[in-house]
């Protein structure tokens, strides 16, 4: 009995160290005491738990390294984000992504001042439901630019908010991804100011075309008198 008892004794306590190491318990090492064949057994089993944590310990201590690198990238993609979206924000021109339905995908802080509607309220809303006329849509920029994969600029006429006559000028870029467009990126830009000091221009140039016929024609009259 008493042999029994010293021989099952040491490999009780090996099949337990096992388990305890199984479990995710590295640093537990095994003790027989017995001097002899399952004593080596033994210390060859912690030699190879003993490694087993090292190579956990240099595991954990790169999954350390890579979420400060993970977390430090972030950070600055985060501080690129916020940059580029007060740049686009600050331009005067509304940049809208739109789907290949002509989905608001996003849109810049000028879209709000151009459409009259808050940012919140326009992202999943086609875009002919909160700005063009039935002129505009019947020549949608978007769509042909969908349709021929090129970039289409155009101007526009629209009846603004009071009813009183607007100008847009729409630039759509088709965005290619694996060979296909995903979507379409619309740069709108209120020209109606522009389009009024141009017509300013225009009839102030007809005035002195008209001014200087009339000094010819009144020069021409008094040599004839």
């Amino acid at each position: 009995y008493f042999a029994t008892v010293q021989f099952t004794r040491p490999i009780r306590r090996l099949q337990e160290g096992a388990e305890v190491v199984a479990a995710g318990n590295f640093g537990h090492r095994l003790r027989t005491g017995t001097y002899d064949e399952i004593e080596r057994l033994a210390e060859a089993f912690n030699r190879m738990a003993e490694s087993l944590q090292d190579r956990e310990a240099r595991i954990r201590r790169h999954e350390s390294e890579l979420e400060d690198l993970v977390s430090e990238r972030t950070r600055e993609l985060s501080e690129e984000k916020g940059r580029l979206q007060a740049i686009l924000d600050n331009v005067p021109s509304a940049f809208v992504m739109l789907d290949p339905d002509l989905t608001i995908r996003s849109a810049s802080a000028a879209f709000e001042r151009i459409s009259g509607h808050a940012l919140d309220q326009v992202r999943g809303m086609k875009c002919y439901d909160l700005l063009w006329d039935e002129r505009a849509c019947a020549n949608c920029s978007a769509q042909r630019a969908l349709q021929s994969g090129q970039i289409i600029a155009e101007v526009d006429q629209v009846a603004g908010q009071e009813g009183d006559a607007r100008y847009l000028e729409r630039v759509a870029i088709p965005i290619w991804v694996n060979g296909r467009i995903e979507s379409v990126l619309e740069v709108i830009t209120d020209v109606t100011e522009r389009k009024r000091l141009e017509a300013q221009m225009i009839r102030t140039e007809k005035l002195a075309v008209v001014g200087e016929m009339a000094s010819v024609i009144a020069h021409e009259v008094r040599n004839s008198l």
